[in-house]
């Protein structure tokens, strides 16, 4: 598709709005589980376009293989020597950084939470299907005073996990974002390059939680840590603050939270990421028949393998560069599940034992 450019008011895709970027030399799309969701472009200082680019207007363009055209609102341009000028776009839903939400009572669900924010006249709608939770999951969430809607989003996903799916102006908390097609990507099919990143930075063997009252009664479990079922050949231990978190302000609702963080695997999962770089076969004629076969979207799970770099697993795409011009992912970023990390885990264990002694 070639992006379109709209006016700053131009979030529903109707018309062509200002026109059709169809001189742009590049445009690529990047967007990450829960993470950033931005377009970056090049086009010419001598398009006829050129004048048009500006702050607050909104190029669509489709982010990624069979997906719906989405609205991206122009951060900034810069006009370079080269005769070009540099376009920096978010995705539509940024609006909900400088959008407010009032005060909001006890909620104890993403669901009951949502519903709030439905109330709220922001112009988007919020949607879940992330479990409801009881109060004795002792997790809530409490505003006394008005704040900004995407931060609030963010604490409903701390609090009750989930995946963020921006679609237009609607805005989707998913328990688990993707599927798996079966789609695999091999050296000497269809890989062209493959870096593979290791690190236990964020992963402890146990996490020490602990949470204050109002009257400054600290909190704290009697066995003091909880253990995240991760072996690393040492003790390595992280103090995490579970004040804003807890319902109840007692031992067994601490017990609770903490292990409820460590069963979506927050402090338990080593780091073991690819960035790859594939041929789109389905865009080919060979292919062609099982081009909804081979479609890589973010939060897909996919089958990488070279052998030589002792790389054969089954992971979800974390981040996604598409090509909006030529149709094409540019790269996807992808992290191994858990249940597919007992090799690579085992592997690095020897490495932090060789490092330690």
């Amino acid at each position: 598709m070639i992006p379109i450019l709209h006016e700053a008011t131009g979030t529903r895709l109707t018309t062509m709005g200002l026109g059709a970027l169809g001189d742009a030399i590049s445009c690529t799309v990047s967007q990450e589980i829960n993470g950033p969701y931005t377009l970056s472009m090049k086009y010419p200082l001598t398009g006829p376009l050129a004048g048009e680019l500006k702050p607050e207007r909104i190029i669509w363009a489709v982010p990624e293989d069979g997906a719906d055209p989405q609205p991206f609102q122009i951060a900034s341009t810069r006009k370079t020597m080269a005769g070009m000028i540099q376009v920096e776009a978010q995705h539509i839903s940024y609006r909900l950084n400088y959008a407010v939400a009032g005060e909001m009572g006890e909620q104890v669900s993403a669901e009951a939470c949502m519903a709030v924010l439905n109330q709220e006249g922001s112009g988007f709608t919020f949607w879940t299907d992330v479990p409801e939770q009881t109060l004795a999951d002792y997790l809530i969430l409490k505003y006394d005073t008005p704040g900004q809607i995407k931060q609030r989003l963010q604490d409903i996903q701390e609090k009750y996990g989930g995946e963020y799916e921006w679609d237009k102006l609607s805005v989707k908390l998913h328990q688990k974002r993707g599927q798996d097609r079966g789609v695999q990507i091999l050296y000497g099919k269809n890989l062209t390059t493959l870096q593979q990143d290791r690190n236990n930075e964020n992963a402890y063997s146990a996490i020490y939680p602990y949470a204050v009252k109002k009257d400054g009664t600290l909190i704290t479990l009697a066995e003091k840590t909880v253990s995240t079922g991760l072996s690393l050949g040492y003790n390595k231990v992280q103090s995490v603050d579970f004040s804003d978190v807890l319902a109840e302000f007692t031992e067994s609702a601490l017990r609770y939270a903490a292990q409820k963080k460590i069963s979506r695997g927050e402090y338990n999962t080593p780091t073991v990421a690819l960035t790859v770089s594939f041929a789109a076969l389905g865009k080919t004629t060979e292919y062609r028949e099982y081009a909804n076969l081979e479609r890589v979207n973010l939060g897909d799970t996919v089958h990488v393998a070279m052998e030589n770099m002792g790389v054969n697993v089954a992971a979800r795409v974390k981040t996604i560069t598409f090509d909006v011009l030529k149709e094409t992912c540019d790269t996807v970023s992808v992290g191994s599940e858990l249940q597919t990390l007992p090799r690579t885990l085992a592997q690095l264990i020897k490495e932090v034992k060789k490092l330690g002694g």
